[in-house]
């Protein structure tokens, strides 16, 4: 039986990557686990969000790499979906790795492209070791560097590399990273 996988919490019943998203995968016994996206505040936290503004899911303008934490805190991420997520908050990795916790899978996305966030990787490893969640945790990312200093570290946390499209040179992409998952963005 394939894993079913909820895409940035379920996001098509609650405001994608928050705490209220998250929950509602938590409370489905039939979901085995959850995609979320992390970026880094200014300040340097791990941070659950997909884009790399948060003008579309917040109240807010501006990237995220441009806001401490307490800046994030104040913006409201959840009346965009709807008046009864008023109030909800962008969480931290730490967060909803907790709320996971012996729960959920998590698939924890690397946002990130070139040379934006090169700590990333490593604090996501460090929040996911800190919190003794190696092996409920998969970490993935477009960006093969994020992915192949993860593998080289020689964690036990599952890595894998997202492709869209038709992949080309897929084993030399493997092989390079040290991923054991691919993820296929493909439209038919």
């Amino acid at each position: 039986m394939n894993p079913i996988m909820a895409h940035r919490g379920w996001s098509s019943r609650a405001p994608e990557n928050t705490l209220a998203a998250i929950q509602l995968v938590i409370d489905e016994p039939w979901i085995d686990s959850v995609e979320i996206d992390v970026q880094l505040t200014k300040d340097l936290v791990p941070v659950v969000i997909h884009d790399f503004r948060v003008d579309r899911t917040t109240n807010g303008l501006g990237y995220v790499r441009d806001f401490t934490l307490s800046q994030l805190r104040t913006l409201d991420a959840g009346s965009w979906f709807g008046s009864r997520y008023l109030g909800q908050k962008i969480p931290t990795l730490e967060e909803v790795l907790q709320l996971c916790k012996g729960k959920k899978q998590l698939n924890i996305e690397l946002k990130t492209n070139d040379d934006m966030y090169k700590n990333l990787a490593a604090m996501v490893v460090q929040l996911v070791e800190k919190n003794q969640m190696a092996r409920e945790v998969m970490i993935t990312s477009f960006n093969l560097e994020g992915i192949r200093k993860i593998s080289k570290d020689k964690t036990s946390i599952e890595t894998g590399i997202i492709i869209k499209g038709v992949p080309s040179s897929l084993s030399q992409k493997l092989k390079y990273t040290g991923a054991n998952v691919i993820s296929l963005s493909f439209i038919f």
